[in-house]
């Protein structure tokens, strides 16, 4: 009949600190110019020369997020500024090993495909279960594989049951509906073995939907601290009222 709520702070309090990086970005005039067209017209040019639609505002708001990420994932050859800024980050890195994490399987299978990538491993919906733990492990051992790549979601590996402490920084090129499971995602760094500070970076492009889903995820995830903090100290006096009754 009882429930207890325990924090990581209270259960792992030799943890090294969490913090958060945003980066706020600006798309080029070709990425720019593309986005606009889907917000503004529901509806993009394909390199091929056939229309891409959005018959629906939850497809409109997917494609905008898929712009963001990469417009070369819908089939249109323009330059994504959050790749352009994942090179950049990951040429500043050093010996560091990065985690890149993406709800979009197309944009992931795109980064694994480019040259310019070091290497890496690859964790995705398609990853066969037996392998993914194997994986991890390779990725935290070996010092040559400088970056992983993973999805998140509902169905995808990347945010629950690894360990990927080899890494203390993650980068997000998109995140999830929901607090919790982008948060599970940053905790596969965040876990025992972890001897570094982890750092998660969150690229925000400007005067785009990337602003609206940042502060909407931001206001979630303080209603349910404020929440769960409430409840904390209920329990609290809960506690008092029963030693008061007792003695």
């Amino acid at each position: 009949p009882y429930t207890i709520r325990r924090t990581m702070d209270e259960a792992l309090p030799y943890l090294p600190k969490k913090y958060y990086r945003r980066v706020i970005l600006e798309m080029d005039d070709e990425q720019r110019d593309t986005y606009e067209q889907m917000e503004r017209e529901l509806f993009i040019m394909l390199d091929n020369g056939e229309p891409l639609w959005a018959p629906g505002v939850l497809a409109q708001i997917t494609r905008l997020r898929q712009l963001n990420v990469d417009p070369k994932i819908l089939g249109v050859d323009k330059s994504s500024i959050k790749v352009d800024f994942l090179l950049d980050l990951i040429g500043t890195m050093g010996d560091k090993k990065l985690v890149v994490f993406c709800t979009f399987e197309e944009a992931i299978m795109r980064l694994h495909y480019d040259p310019a990538m070091p290497k890496h491993i690859i964790i995705s919906g398609h990853t066969p279960v037996d392998d993914r733990v194997p994986l991890s492990m390779e990725f935290n051992r070996n010092p040559e594989i400088k970056l992983c790549l993973a999805t998140i979601g509902p169905e995808s590996p990347g945010g629950e049951g690894l360990t990927l402490t080899g890494a203390s920084d993650v980068l997000f090129l998109d995140r999830w509906w929901t607090p919790v499971t982008n948060a599970q995602a940053e905790d596969r760094l965040h876990r025992i073995t972890q001897k570094s500070a982890v750092q998660v970076i969150i690229p925000v492009i400007e005067d785009s939907i990337d602003e609206s889903f940042d502060r909407i995820l931001e206001k979630k995830r303080a209603i349910s601290e404020e929440y769960l903090g409430e409840n904390t100290i209920m329990e609290e006096v809960i506690d008092d009222l029963r030693r008061t009754r007792r003695s």
